[in-house]
């Protein structure tokens, strides 16, 4: 871990994000990462937010009933 990340000097840039089925997303990373992510259950509760702290802008909020900003 400490080799992918370096040391916490590492920065990733975001390239695309996709939206799967059920909760699922994966984002795509420059340098060819990526980050599959899956939860647990589908109901149509939110499960993920993901937006950029201490900032006023929409957040990209993803539940079982889909995408919301």
């Amino acid at each position: 871990m400490a080799e992918l990340f370096q040391d916490k000097t590492r920065q990733f840039f975001v390239q695309e994000v996709a939206v799967g089925h059920a909760g699922a997303f994966t984002i795509l990373f420059a340098d060819a990462y990526a980050l599959d992510v899956f939860p647990d259950d589908s109901l149509r509760d939110e499960h993920w937010r993901i937006f950029k702290q201490h900032e006023e802008e929409s957040h990209f909020v993803l539940s079982g009933s889909g995408v919301e900003y």
